[in-house]
């Protein structure tokens, strides 16, 4: 009667082991699922700031006048959007142009003296008078 008993056991263990190796796996299954953040998105406000407010470009300009007149010629250096470029003058302001880029050689004249190049309102360039 013993034996009757013994056999009665086997199947018993084999479904316990069998339930608990599930609940194991499933228990680490979850803890690395829930491990794992989705991505974040970007901070938005911060991107628009940044391209707002870019980095001061490097470069050269070169002037000449002639009868009450200043030419600005692009000389070297970083290539530009046109329209964060202004050109001052002791009689007022322009924009070098609505679109597009300046690049070495591009030039543009203005009236009056006292020429500055402006990029985002900083002095990126100033005629010597």
């Amino acid at each position: 009667m013993a034996e009757r008993n013994s056999r009665g056991v086997s199947p018993v263990v084999g479904t316990v082991a069998l339930l608990a190796l599930t609940i194991v796996m499933a228990a680490t299954t979850a803890a690395f699922v829930m491990d794992i953040h989705p991505p974040t998105e970007p901070d938005l406000r911060q991107s628009l700031e940044s391209d707002d407010q870019p980095e001061t470009p490097n470069a050269t300009f070169q002037f000449t006048q002639s009868r009450g007149l200043t030419t600005v010629t692009h000389s070297g250096g970083d290539t530009l959007a046109a329209d964060r470029v202004t050109l001052a003058t002791d009689d007022g302001s322009q924009q070098w142009a609505d679109s597009g880029e300046v690049t070495e050689g591009d030039s543009r004249t203005v009236s009056g003296s006292g020429v500055r190049v402006l990029w985002n309102g900083e002095v990126i360039g100033e005629s010597g008078t």
